[in-house]
């Protein structure tokens, strides 16, 4: 394949899934292998940024960020324009790349490759085709059913979402892909690592779900459990 629909390796699957479940307990973000892409910084994104990340809210415009719905005082959104560009962004590069927010150090955009799930509508274009260019590596049969676990709970979420407490399921994308990686565990077998057939009633399955989220979110370092980037609605 050439041009922009070349195969980009995104690892084996396994050791990227151990990743992102640290990352996401320990905040510290992923290491992307982002290359020249900027399909997070032109998909209209809303940056979440802490307070304590001065230098990223000292480089960004005053008129650029806005106070964060539901978070504490000091916390703030940078927004984008009208083609959803992110204002820092010029001649197609990021202006404050050394002191961008942690939000952007944390984005990866295999989490979706990872879910089988799109980034969202055409506003995501440039994510949605690079998600389809990630290409996991299998060198174990355990990486290969893990994958298929992770997508086998955003599958799960979505076509039973009435089994869940209150029909209450995320319908972003981000937080879907993120729960596939949050709760993979309830579709792996303890035995032979095979995704569990009709011992257990779908409210039996979405039940473990919210428990292994809560179990996940209970072990992490960040009281934050959902993706810190916050999508146009």
């Amino acid at each position: 394949m050439k041009g922009n629909d070349s195969e980009l390796p995104a690892g084996d699957f396994s050791a990227w899934l151990r990743q992102t479940r640290n990352a996401l307990r320990d905040g510290h973000g992923s290491d992307v292998a982002c290359g020249d892409c900027t399909g997070c910084c032109s998909s209209s994104y809303f940056i979440h940024i802490a307070p304590n990340e001065t230098e990223a809210l000292r480089r960004i415009p005053a008129g650029a960020l806005a106070p964060a719905p539901g978070r504490p005082e000091g916390h703030a959104l940078m927004g984008y324009d009208s083609n959803g560009l992110c204002p820092m962004l010029s001649d197609g590069k990021c202006s404050i790349y050394a002191n961008r927010p942690q939000t952007c150090r944390s984005y990866d955009c295999r989490v979706f490759t990872a879910a089988g799930i799109a980034a969202g509508n055409d506003a995501k274009k440039v994510i949605n085709q690079r998600i389809k260019r990630w290409k996991f590596g299998y060198p174990t049969e355990q990486d290969r059913l893990e994958h298929l676990a992770v997508q086998a709970v955003a599958i799960f979420v979505r076509e039973h979402a009435q089994c869940f407490p209150g029909g209450r399921v995320p319908t972003d994308p981000v937080q879907l892909a993120i729960l596939g990686v949050k709760a993979y565990d309830v579709f792996l077998s303890r035995s032979n690592g095979k995704v569990p057939g009709h011992t257990r009633s779908d409210r039996d399955i979405a039940n473990a779900v919210v428990e292994a989220c809560r179990a996940f979110d209970r072990r992490s370092a960040d009281s934050v459990v959902t993706h810190p980037i916050v999508t146009r609605a």
